[in-house]
């Protein structure tokens, strides 16, 4: 029909794309991929990533479905509508839908972040495929960097592809690492800090119309870090964006005690002391649609002293002189380490019970541990996690 063919000052077209979740399978890796998980995630790490991701509604977002502190995916489908408009109208001319999915790894070893992007299930089709060749229609996907802090992020050398739909079938998956140089040592005074702030959009075009571009379509966030002391890997990356999370059980006997006391000061704070009407205590993990009160790690040696002062004067009110020998210690929860102890936080808002040095102790160094193997330093957010039966 004349109407549909190529007018190039009369014809504009323009792509409508939806998202929506997918099942996700993996695409051929690109060429230039042969090396797409050397110094990166293994092979089983990637496929696992994969798999997670397949039925996670969070992954339709903007930011994906952050699964922990070092992974998170994002997978769409692109159902894109090819519109004429001119001077009889508008009307649809052709379709173009594609799936996609983003992986994002950091690396809690290396200041490291690598990213795996793939297009599949492509499926084209015009009304007219003699005024339009739906092999010429090209899908783009480029990723925009910005970066601040102490130390600088080497960018790839690629940070687009713009191909052909048949080029994208052939090898649908590619790779971009983004890395940050350290000086060679680490710890708490030498930190060399880096903020990446990742975007990416997609596109897709055609010679004969115009161009369409949806940006910002996936977004996260990495921190490099040299901040571990001696003992743990110096260098490492997060995902900024997602909270620590530190988990205790109800069923393990060697922290029963402490987890019983944050449970009842998450869920039944009526039973904790301090006493105060309507006393809520933060650091819960949300549930579904729950909005979060995140405890935030407080590494300042004087004010963590203060918190436990604070919290050790509620345990000698209530109990009495008791809590300061090896087989009974003074519980404070929210933890001395973090912004929302008994001092540096709303002194309402905490809890403090006799319990049993051993078990404290234990609890405490699990605590540490998740500290240090989630890499969360000062001001960072996390989560209390208690499993188990009450």
């Amino acid at each position: 029909m004349p109407s549909l063919l190529p007018r190039p000052l009369a014809l504009r077209v323009l792509m409508v794309f939806a998202g929506l979740c997918l099942l996700l399978t993996p695409a051929p890796a690109a060429a230039d991929d042969a090396a797409a998980l050397a110094g990166g995630p293994s092979q089983s790490e990637f496929e696992e990533l994969l798999l997670a991701c397949e039925n996670r509604k969070e992954a339709g977002t903007e930011e994906g479905w952050l699964r922990d502190r070092f992974s998170t995916c994002k997978s769409t489908i692109i159902e894109a509508d090819i519109y004429e408009i001119g001077s009889a109208g508008t009307k649809v001319i052709g379709k173009l839908n594609y799936s996609f999915y983003v992986l994002a790894f950091a690396s809690p070893d290396e200041r490291r972040l690598d990213i795996f992007t793939s297009v599949f299930g492509i499926n084209a089709l015009f009304n007219d495929p003699l005024a339009y060749d739906k092999e010429r229609l090209r899908i783009t996907q480029t990723f925009t960097a910005s970066t601040s802090g102490s130390t600088p992020v080497v960018q790839p050398t690629r940070t687009s592809r713009d191909d052909l739909i048949g080029e994208w079938k052939n090898s649908g998956r590619w790779q971009l690492t983004y890395t940050s140089p350290h000086n060679g040592s680490s710890g708490t005074g030498n930190r060399q800090l880096a903020d990446l702030e990742l975007s990416m959009d997609i596109g897709a075009s055609h010679p004969q119309t115009n161009s369409y571009s949806e940006p910002g379509l996936f977004r996260t966030r990495a921190r490099f870090d040299s901040a571990a002391p001696s003992g743990q890997p110096k260098h490492g990356t997060v995902l900024a964006d997602t909270p620590g999370l530190y988990t205790l059980s109800l069923d393990d006997p060697a922290v029963e005690q402490t987890a019983l006391h944050i449970y009842d000061a998450q869920n039944r704070p009526e039973r904790t002391f301090p006493s105060h009407l309507g006393k809520t205590v933060p650091g819960k993990k949300p549930q579904g649609q729950e909005e979060g009160r995140p405890l935030h790690r407080m590494e300042n040696k004087k004010k963590k002293d203060k918190n436990r002062r604070a919290a050790g004067r509620v345990c000698t009110d209530v109990w009495g002189d008791k809590g300061d020998g090896d087989l009974v210690n003074c519980d404070e929860y929210p933890f001395a380490s973090t912004y929302e102890g008994a001092s540096t936080g709303d002194r309402r808002s905490f809890s403090a019970r006799l319990i049993g040095g051993d078990d404290n102790k234990e609890a405490g160094h699990i605590l540490l541990l998740t500290y240090q193997e989630q890499r969360i330093l000062d001001g960072d957010p996390f989560y209390v996690q208690i499993t188990g039966t009450p």
